[in-house]
């Protein structure tokens, strides 16, 4: 039986080794997509890649959010290659499986089922906010109940009967046809799903996600509401354990307030204190990597957000792959955002903002931070940057 891998990464630095490890120990072939990162971990992706002969690397040239429409590009892709079963894992999610036999044993004795199969997510809160790299000594609380979020596993028995006809969503939660209709499941076991490892870590992913949502211009009613109540912390200078606790659990339910949780809060629910080590999760002895990462500042992560802001594409957006880098089909990777390098260099920050953009988008970029303003009770995202570039200005 041969096991293959998606997975979507970006900025993942503090666990992607651990994780890599992890999937090298459980996959026959791994395609990883590069969304754009900045932090280092583009670096250990290619290094990973081209030391596996059946790990596939591709940069996403697109920076917008583009989950689903990846998934369904790759998906024919991957079962060209002589797998059995496809997953999909995010570089925070690691499967409660100890080897790569045992995987394999829990898919056998599932294969007469009709149906697609899924694992569940376990929502894990550190024991500690430390900026120190994650790994399998690293304590984690892990909660007593699965989560109603899954991750997907497709056979090749679903996916030649639906050739052409599957569609899987964003966040790889559910497989349906294409006219919606959900393929049903069984779960077969548990993901360790661990989206915050440290303080800043959480700050820097509350900020980047809200200024995507400000270039998508349109958010559900709701949506990733537990990211604006965090963001009003962050500005207030608020934010604490509990509070980054408690926005782990809000993962769950993205719409609910924000709440905080403390450690007694933790153990009178029944979570329980373990490493990932004790719980023998499969990781690779054989898999090394260069740990000496050299930190990347706080506001270069801030000011790539914020330069060329993210937009709304169409959930139906088709790409194309041109040498391993996925583009948006009948765009030009040269875009005219995309200045010659040679005359970049030859202009100030001014020219090269007025050149990219243009004068009317200036104008409407400009418009909409002013209805913004008018219609908040705080320019939050302002303030943020505001203090954070004070912060730096003092060191």
């Amino acid at each position: 039986m041969k096991l293959g891998l998606i997975t979507m990464v970006r900025d993942e630095i503090d666990i992607i080794a651990l994780f890599l490890s992890h999937i090298d120990a459980l996959f026959d072939f791994v395609w990883i997509v590069d969304h754009q990162s900045q932090d280092g971990t583009s670096e250990l992706l290619k290094k990973a890649a081209s030391e596996h002969p059946t790990w596939f690397y591709h940069f996403l040239e697109a920076k917008t959010k583009m989950h689903a429409a990846v998934s369904n590009f790759m998906l024919p892709l991957a079962f060209q290659q002589d797998i059995d079963y496809l997953f999909f894992l995010d570089a925070d999610e690691f499967i409660q499986i100890h080897s790569k036999e045992a995987l394999q044993g829990i898919l056998t004795s599932f294969e007469d089922l009709p149906g697609t199969r899924y694992l569940q997510w376990k929502n894990c809160i550190p024991d500690s906010f430390s900026d120190t790299p994650f790994n399998l000594q690293s304590r984690l609380w892990i909660p007593p109940i699965l989560s109603t979020h899954r991750k997907i596993i497709v056979s090749r028995k679903i996916y030649e009967k639906y050739a052409g006809h599957l569609k899987v969503s964003t966040g790889n939660h559910v497989l349906s046809l294409q006219n919606d209709k959900e393929i049903p499941g069984t779960g077969i076991g548990t993901l360790y799903h661990i989206p915050i490892r440290s303080r800043q870590q959480a700050i820097c992913k509350v900020i980047r996600t809200v200024i995507a949502y400000r270039g998508y211009r349109v958010r559900k009613n709701g949506e990733s509401f537990q990211y604006y109540r965090m963001l009003e912390k962050i500005a207030a200078d608020t934010v604490t354990d509990d509070d980054l606790r408690g926005f782990v659990v809000g993962f769950e339910d993205p719409a609910q307030e924000l709440f905080k949780l403390s450690i007694p809060d933790l153990q009178q629910l029944d979570y329980q204190m373990i490493t990932l080590k004790q719980t023998e999760i499969a990781a690779s002895n054989e898999f090394a990597v260069d740990l000496a990462i050299v930190p990347v500042p706080f506001e270069k992560m801030i000011a790539y957000a914020l330069y060329d802001l993210e937009v709304n594409l169409s959930r139906d957006v088709s790409l194309e792959l041109k040498e391993n880098i996925l583009t948006v089909a009948g765009s030009d990777s040269n875009r005219d955002s995309v200045l010659p390098r040679e005359k970049l260099e030859r202009m100030n920050p001014e020219e090269i903002a007025f050149e990219i953009h243009g004068r009317d988008a200036q104008i409407k970029t400009l418009q909409q931070e002013l209805d913004y303003f008018r219609t908040s009770k705080k320019w939050l995202l302002f303030q943020v940057i505001k203090n954070i570039l004070y912060k730096t200005k003092q060191q």
